[in-house]
C-alpha cells in the first residue's frame, strides 16, 4: 500500500475523518530538514491558517499529486 492510500485509510478507518479535508504532501529540497522520505498529512484544511512551510502555493511543500506528476514526466524524459 502506498503512503497516500495508507494515510487515507488511517483517517477514515481509525479517526473517522474525510481525507478530502486534508493535504497530503512533502517538503521539497532544499527546504526539507529531515533527510528521509516521509509524507505529511495536514488538516483539516478549513481550520488551517497556512504556515509558510506547508502552503502549497509555495515551492516549499508539494502535494502528492504534483510530486507524482513530476516523477512521471521525469520518467518519460529519461526514456527519450
Amino acid at each position: 500500500m502506498d503512503m497516500m492510500n495508507c494515510g487515507k485509510n488511517y483517517l477514515t478507518s481509525q479517526l473517522k475523518l474525510d481525507p478530502d479535508d486534508f493535504l497530503f504532501g512533502f517538503h521539497w529540497p532544499p527546504f526539507n530538514s529531515v533527510h528521509h522520505l516521509h509524507m505529511h498529512i495536514l488538516g483539516p484544511k478549513q481550520l488551517m491558517s497556512f504556515n509558510l512551510m506547508f502552503d502549497p502555493r509555495f515551492h516549499i511543500f508539494r502535494k502528492v499529486e504534483r510530486v507524482l506528476d513530476d516523477l512521471k514526466k521525469l520518467k518519460i524524459e529519461r526514456k527519450k
